[in-house]
């Protein structure tokens, strides 16, 4: 039940700031930003679908219509979106940029770190026969 309140912008209790932290920063935040986007869409293409008149086919598409349209807004504001949640949870501005550039920096550093090993793995082996 939080999580739903939490995703149409209410804030969380003070010993869950730090899952807000996490759950805007990472490694999957843009996915969990979506399906929150899409708990706003829901209820409106399920009343496109059971409620309106019409041919199935034409409330079918206008539900998807709204989801994409839906979908694109949200990804729109992803980052803004992400930012205010930080703040309500008590964070400083651009607290989610920051930490989601940092991991970055950190990731790329790991990999050309496991790179560099190969090749010197690759080196020692070749200059050993």
């Amino acid at each position: 039940m939080q999580w739903l309140r939490y995703s149409v912008g209410a804030g969380l209790p003070p010993e869950l700031h730090a899952w807000v932290l996490r759950d805007t920063t990472g490694p999957t935040w843009v996915l969990r930003h979506l399906a929150r986007t899409l708990v706003y869409i829901v209820p409106l293409v399920a009343a496109v679908l059971l409620l309106l008149p019409g041919p199935f086919w034409i409330r079918g598409v206008a539900a998807i219509g709204g989801t994409v349209m839906s979908l694109i807004w949200g990804a729109a504001y992803m980052v803004e979106s992400t930012e205010r949640r930080l703040v309500k949870a008590g964070y400083p501005p651009n607290t989610g940029e920051t930490t989601r550039r940092q991991r970055a920096a950190e990731t790329r550093k790991a990999a050309l770190e496991r790179r560099r090993q190969r090749i010197m793995a690759k080196q020692s082996k070749l200059s050993g026969r």
